[in-house]
């Protein structure tokens, strides 16, 4: 009896230890796609700052954004799928902080020619006779 009851729990011990090493297997299985997706992030954010004017109005933010994503694609041709999506994720929040940064400069621009119309506008007024 002792005997039978020994093998069980080493079946099962054998069971368990399979079953972990699946699900392992099965998690990192997804980082390619993972990194994937968020490179493609990455991109598109990239290319979102561009067209808002990051190159003029934040430069240094849009180049550390496409730094980040030249890296994650070596990281991820290299078979680094987590240092991959982790430079991905880096780069889109740089983009998108660079895109963020030229829409302000961009509107800081307009307001400032605004406030100078507004003062035009006064001084004319000012000129005419009451």
């Amino acid at each position: 009896m002792n005997g039978c009851r020994k093998s069980i729990q080493i079946l099962i011990l054998i069971f368990f230890a399979k079953g972990l090493l699946l699900s392992i297997g099965c998690a990192t299985a997804n980082w390619p796609l993972t990194s994937t997706q968020k490179i493609s992030v990455g991109e598109k954010a990239v290319a979102e700052a561009k067209a808002n004017n990051a190159a003029i109005e934040a430069p240094d933010a849009l180049k550390s954004a496409e730094e980040k994503l030249s890296q994650a694609k070596k990281e991820f041709a290299g078979g680094w799928h987590r240092d991959a999506s982790r430079f991905a994720e880096e780069a889109a929040v740089d983009a998108d902080y660079a895109r963020a940064k030229a829409t302000t400069e961009k509107d800081k621009k307009t307001v400032k020619e605004l406030m100078e119309n507004i003062d035009a506008l006064r001084q004319e007024i000012d000129r005419q006779p009451k």
